[in-house]
C-alpha cells in the first residue's frame, strides 16, 4: 500500500477578504460571526485582529464576575459566590487544629501568668516547682497507634493492638520536678480529690522542698487548674 503525506497548504487571505474582516472587526462583530459571514476560520480572524490592534490585551477567558465590589459587601449572595471571592483573595480552607478548650476565664489567667513572668530571670525559674499527676496503663495505651503496611496486605501480628478485659488496669502517679530534675514520686491510691491532694502535698511536696535547699517563701508552685488544685481546701493550704 502506498503512503501519501498530506500537507495542508495555507492559502493567503486576499486583500478584499482582509479588508472585509477589518471592517467587521471595527463594527464590533465577534470572531464567530465574522467566520460565518466570510467563511474564514476563527484563527484567521484572530490573526487579522492582532494586526489591527496589536496592543489590545487578550481576554483571560472564563465567565465574567457576577459580583461587583458593592455586591461583595452585600449580605444576600450564594455560597459559591462567597467561595469565589475568598479564592480570588488567595484564602484557602485548612482543617482546624484540636486544642483544649479555653474559656474567657482560662485566657485571662494565662495572660496574667505570662505578664507576671515576662521579666523573670534565671534565678526565678530555678525556684519553680512543677506539680502534676499522670495515669500509666499496665497494658496498652489510651491513644491511637499507627502501623505502616501495604494496602490489601495480609494481617500480621505487628498490625494488631492487643486488648484485655477492663483495659488491664493502671496506676496513678503524682510527682514534682524543678530546675535540677525530678523530685519525689508517689502512688495515688483511690480518686484524687482535694483531701488526697492536700495530704500528698504535706507528705511529699514539703520533703521535696527541703531537698531544694531554698527557703519555702521563695518557692514558686506551678500546678494545673484542676478542681482539686483550685479547691478551697488546697488554696487555704498554700
Amino acid at each position: 500500500m502506498s503512503l501519501y503525506t498530506l500537507q495542508s497548504i495555507m492559502i493567503p487571505l486576499s486583500a478584499a477578504k482582509h479588508n472585509q474582516v477589518l471592517s467587521l472587526l471595527s463594527s464590533g462583530l465577534s470572531s464567530r460571526d465574522i467566520k460565518h459571514q466570510n467563511g474564514v476560520s476563527k484563527s484567521t480572524v484572530s490573526e487579522v485582529a492582532r494586526e489591527y490592534e496589536p496592543d489590545k490585551e487578550n481576554h483571560p477567558g472564563g465567565h465574567p464576575q457576577k459580583l461587583t465590589p458593592m455586591d461583595k459587601r452585600a449580605k444576600f449572595v450564594t455560597v459559591q459566590n462567597i467561595r469565589n471571592v475568598l479564592k480570588d483573595d488567595n484564602i484557602k480552607t485548612y482543617p482546624k487544629k484540636k486544642r483544649p478548650y479555653l474559656s474567657p476565664k482560662h485566657r485571662k489567667a494565662r495572660l496574667t501568668f505570662a505578664l507576671k513572668c515576662e521579666n523573670w530571670i534565671l534565678e526565678h525559674w530555678k525556684c519553680a516547682l512543677w506539680l502534676d499527676e499522670i495515669k500509666i496503663n499496665w497494658f496498652g495505651s489510651d491513644g491511637h497507634k499507627y502501623v505502616w503496611k501495604n494496602k490489601g496486605g495480609p494481617l500480621q501480628e505487628k498490625d494488631v493492638e492487643s486488648t484485655v478485659k477492663f483495659g488491664g488496669g493502671h496506676i496513678m502517679v503524682w510527682g514534682c520536678m524543678e530546675w535540677n530534675g525530678v523530685r519525689i514520686f508517689c502512688d495515688v491510691e483511690g480518686k484524687m480529690d482535694a483531701n488526697l491532694y492536700v495530704s500528698i502535698l504535706e507528705e511529699y511536696m514539703l520533703e521535696s522542698i527541703k531537698e531544694l535547699q531554698i527557703p519555702e517563701e521563695k518557692v514558686i508552685f506551678q500546678q494545673d487548674n484542676g478542681p482539686k488544685c483550685t479547691s478551697k481546701l488546697a488554696s487555704n493550704w498554700f
